[in-house]
């Protein structure tokens, strides 16, 4: 575990903090060591006998098979507090659709989490009862990293869920179930429903209900230990100013915003392989190993709506964003709005790599001459735009081992006027100039000009190839 995870893992005081990279010894100061067992006599887990959690080559993870009803019980200690608890845990699948019981305790009355065969998340405050708050679709791949955070507010009588750093949401307990008075001995996995196979991490709990801030710091701290999508995207979500809206389009985490603002990407005009792009082997598609992206196609032409009407009429904006451009026999919209005349348009025309800018429906519009380096390479953009000084600007690099950005400049007087919603690859379903490649870590700020995109785009480059990946 890297020194600055450790450090704020421990001052948040856990009862216990299993790292599960190379041994079941707690980190804390509590010294609660846990034990690999097995339900039936199986094969007992090795501890660091996986790579898949952590997608970080300087740390493992353990794997636990379902066949042997492997599962790792600490040596003492337990729920013990009224207030309440907290636990956190990173989980990959390798099968989805069953009842699995994820954190469980040994006695007849402690807490459970599972997760369903509909692949929602239940927790029970005392599983010898029926009382329990469920979170709907909270698995859908097996090859994406989940990292789940339960708290239970004893004395409010409430649960909430965070998934990857972000509040799902709080609900109340049904018949404001309490936590039980006997919960004897923290497990992952065991109990009736053995946990299905997959691998684990830093498996952590507390005897308190941890704030948003604290959940918070130490998920960022667990990944800032890694690289590639991961890190772009915690480096976009915590920079400042904050974007209003944050799509990765990679397996990790797909169209959900990750701003915390719910403003999820929608496909439009048919279905698309989301996050399935950009794999190590896939020349054409190649941002890094821990990372993917979301192919586009224009013949049927494929785009990404929304609900989220970013544009304000005499306030400016600004949007960021990795994308491939595969050929240039057509135009090829990187975002825009879905306002039909009144549409915003940011787009790379058919047979050149001049770039045109529209507020309003192409009323007005600014051409970027050269401004897309070319096809056949990844590239890392950042477009602003200013409605009261009318200034219009593009960078982008292209080249990973090229530090400065490709900047255009240029000025546009039009405004907005009903744009419409966000869209991503294309203005209009079916739209013939939708993108034809690839597309990652799109981000848009409201009511902000950035006028300097260097340090952004230096955060998507991060981990492309010719790019040095900062170790832990």
């Amino acid at each position: 575990m890297a020194r600055r995870l450790y450090e704020n893992v421990r001052r948040t005081l856990p009862v216990f903090a299993w790292p599960l990279s190379s041994d079941f010894n707690d980190i804390s100061t509590n010294a609660i060591n846990g034990s690999a067992l097995s339900g039936n006599a199986g094969t007992i887990p090795t501890a660091g006998s996986s790579t898949t959690v952590t997608a970080d080559p300087y740390e493992r993870s353990t794997n636990l098979q379902s066949t042997d009803q492997q599962y790792i019980k600490a040596n003492s200690g337990g729920h013990t507090s009224a207030a309440g608890f907290s636990f956190m845990v990173l989980a990959r699948w390798q099968i989805l659709s069953n009842l699995d019981s994820l954190v469980n305790t040994d006695g007849a009355s402690g807490p459970r989490v599972d997760l369903t065969a509909a692949n929602g998340l239940e927790y029970y405050p005392d599983k010898s009862q029926a009382d329990k708050v469920t979170w709907a679709s909270q698995r859908s791949s097996t090859s994406v990293i989940y990292c789940y955070c339960v708290t239970n507010d004893n004395s409010a009588k409430t649960a909430s869920l965070y998934t990857d750093g972000i509040l799902v949401s709080t609900q109340a307990i049904p018949n404001s179930r309490a936590i039980g008075g006997a919960p004897g001995l923290c497990t992952i996995g065991k109990e009736t429903n053995p946990i299905e196979s997959g691998d684990f991490g830093y498996f952590i709990t507390w005897n308190r209900v941890l704030t948003d801030t604290e959940i918070y710091h130490v998920y960022d701290a667990m990944r800032k230990n890694q690289y590639g999508g991961w890190a772009k995207m915690n480096r976009l979500r915590t920079y400042s100013p904050a974007p209003s809206m944050l799509i990765p389009m990679n397996a990790q985490y797909g169209l959900r915003d990750q701003s915390g603002n719910g403003r999820n990407a929608v496909e439009g005009n048919g279905a698309m392989a989301v996050g399935s792009g950009g794999t190590p082997n896939a020349a054409t598609a190649n941002i890094d190993p821990p990372d993917t992206s979301t192919p586009f196609i224009n013949s049927p032409a494929r785009q990404l709506t929304s609900s989220y009407v970013g544009y304000v009429a005499g306030q400016p904006f600004s949007a960021c964003g990795l994308a491939y451009r595969t050929n240039s026999t057509t135009g090829h919209v990187l975002f825009g709005s879905d306002g039909g005349a009144n549409k915003v348009s940011l787009k790379i025309l058919s047979g050149s790599f001049d770039l045109t800018f529209s507020p309003d429906g192409s009323v007005t519009t600014t051409t970027l001459t050269s401004g897309w380096p070319g096809t056949g390479t990844w590239t890392a953009w950042g477009f602003s735009f200013n409605p009261t000084t009318d200034a219009v600007r593009f960078e982008q690099i292209s080249d990973p081992t090229i530090g400065a950005p490709v900047v255009k400049t240029g000025t546009n007087a039009g405004n907005f006027s009903s744009p419409g919603n966000v869209t991503i690859g294309a203005t209009a379903s079916g739209a013939s100039d939708s993108l034809q490649g690839f597309m990652a870590h799109f981000a848009f700020w409201a009511n902000t000009h950035i006028t300097d995109f260097s340090s952004i785009l230096g955060i998507l480059m991060k981990g492309m190839p010719g790019r040095v990946v900062e170790s832990p």
